[in-house]
């Protein structure tokens, strides 16, 4: 788990180590280009580094008279008015000088082997004039290998918004921690590889004021998710209650519930209609089964024995689905509730609905809205959506006090408090029908795991999961590992792009359907689990030393 930063906390984290701690700007500068230096190739002898008038120009030019005292044959271009250059891009400027580092106005007709982009860095927000995009497209249309110091040029650090254009790197070296825009797209196929570079500004220079944006790592699922029981059965390992399909629509429901079981569910029940009966008898055999309307009166027992309720795939919008949703949401206002789907796009017409689920204030609600759905929701388009990404996602988690799974090409999980939990682990490969129905089924079989879990503790007073070392790399703002709610359904989301992942190796992107997820799914927990059982051996060697 890692911190990501907006462009506003770096420039305060930056201030603070200077200000505050009283290390040296141009020490911390010289630490950047250091670290810039370290990815020029050795076998790149002509290098054109490209500087703006701020201090990532600054760290250019830094990294330009580094690359001269090699022996390496540097230019410089320098863009922008000399009136507009910041104290340390002065200073800069004038060192290279006086080491003689060589000056071009003309790059268009010479070949190099390398380009460093140190134009704007995490500042840029605006729309580039017609001399900045005549620049930006003629770097990108050179055959070298670039590199962006801290961030490319042209993309937003808090969003991956691109202003018409941006230098498409290969490599991108950004300092102190990684920034949003970077993992969210279209900014993330800019940045090509990130190196983070360790250069001094460290979660000291935060001053208590932490990130709300961590970065979810393979390693996050191996702490938030529950282990087996040894000695469990199958009530240990949760009962999930799920509402999917309906005539035509079996598909998102037999999707759903096999995810569910291959996600360690115990049982699943299936509250679906008369149509869809021998379809899931053949296809999830394993499964209980509610028909509607026939057992509606049996929806109440159906809720309290349940340990966690799913609702939405294929269920369809009639008004009669409507009013039976509003019935299962009253029900469960005693346990958590994951609503996907069918169900979101009720949701976001039906006022009594988001009034039932205002009031769950004490139990978790979880929704997973894919961008289209979120905008429904919300009342803004995608593209407002996108552009000012997470506020107005953050807002409706806030809203309706749940747990929001914006699905997207990188998916985040939102809470109300404000905290996030990015997760890159998917690719477009995932970009087909039903892999959202795989991703429910996966959240409530994981989260009924967990809600029995804790009921567990709760009355044995032990802990959830069994106690490990803290992290040096965990935020203070979340001291420890052990899972909550929103971890839990973070690692579900990152262990779901895992399946996508090992499905797209096997198959090709471009092969990948919903139910391959499912089969690739024991692969993908079979990996958690050996990196747990590693972990648990090394702890347990370092303990017999």
């Amino acid at each position: 788990m890692k911190y990501l930063v907006d462009s506003e906390q770096m420039r305060e984290c930056d201030r603070n180590t200077s200000e505050y701690y009283k290390v040296p700007s141009v020490v911390l500068m010289e630490r950047a280009a250091l670290a810039v230096l370290e990815h020029v190739s050795p076998d790149a002898h002509k290098i054109l580094i490209v500087c703006g008038t701020g201090n990532n120009g600054a760290d250019g030019l830094a990294v330009a008279r580094l690359l001269k005292q090699q022996g390496r044959e540097v230019s410089v271009y320098l863009a922008g008015e000399n009136s507009h250059r910041s104290e340390l891009n002065r200073l800069q400027l004038e060192i290279c000088q006086k080491y003689g580092v060589s000056f071009t106005d003309n790059i268009s007709d010479t070949e190099y082997d390398m380009v460093v982009d140190a134009l704007f860095g995490i500042g840029y927000k605006r729309e580039p004039n017609e001399q900045v995009l005549r620049l930006m497209r003629t770097v990108n249309a050179m055959s070298c290998p670039i590199i962006a110091v801290d961030m490319p040029s042209g993309v937003d650090a808090d969003t991956g918004r691109i202003f018409t254009d941006a230098v498409r790197t290969d490599l991108t070296v950004t300092f102190g921690f990684p920034k949003m825009g970077m993992y969210r797209y279209p900014g993330k196929q800019y940045c090509g590889q990130i190196m983070e570079a360790p250069i001094g500004i460290t979660k000291d220079s935060f001053l208590g004021n932490m990130p709300h944006m961590v970065l979810t790592e393979e390693t996050d699922v191996k702490h938030w998710w529950k282990k087996r029981i040894p000695d469990g059965n199958k009530g240990t390992f949760g009962k999930v209650l799920l509402m999917a399909g309906s005539r035509n629509m079996a598909g998102a429901c037999i999707l759903a519930a096999r995810s569910c079981y291959r996600a360690g569910a115990g049982m699943v029940r299936i509250v679906t209609c008369e149509e869809n009966r021998e379809l899931l008898l053949q296809s999830v055999p394993e499964a209980l089964l509610t028909v509607l309307p026939k057992q509606r009166e049996e929806l109440d027992q159906n809720v309290a024995w349940a340990d966690v309720v799913v609702a939405g795939p294929g269920i369809g919008t009639q008004t009669q689905t409507a009013e039976l949703l509003c019935e299962l949401i009253r029900l469960t206002a005693d346990k958590p509730l994951v609503l996907d789907a069918d169900a979101l796009n009720l949701l976001a017409v039906n006022d009594t609905m988001q009034d039932l689920l205002t009031k769950r204030t004490a139990y978790t609600t979880v929704l997973t809205p894919h961008p289209g759905e979120l905008s429904r929701l919300t009342g803004k388009t995608v593209s407002q959506l996108k552009q000012d990404f997470p506020k107005d996602a953050l807002d409706y988690a806030r809203k309706m006090h749940c747990i929001l799974v914006a699905k997207d090409a990188v998916s985040t999980v939102l809470t109300p408090q404000g905290q996030g939990y990015l997760c890159d682990s998917g690719n477009d490969g995932m970009a087909t029908a039903g892999t959202g129905d795989v991703l429910t089924g996966m959240i409530g079989a994981m989260l009924a795991g967990y809600t029995v879990q804790s009921r567990k503790t709760e009355s044995e007073s032990m802990p959830v999961v069994e106690t490990v070392e803290k992290d040096p790399m965990t935020p203070d703002m979340l001291p420890d590992t052990e899972p909550d709610a929103a971890r839990v359904v973070a690692a579900a989301v990152y262990l779901h792009g895992m399946t996508g992942g090992l499905a797209a190796e096997a198959l090709t992107k471009e092969g990948v359907m919903a139910g391959d997820l499912i089969e690739y799914l024991p692969e993908a927990i079979c990996r958690i689990r050996q990196e747990n059982e590693k972990s648990e051996s090394f702890e347990y060697t370092k303990r017999q030393a």
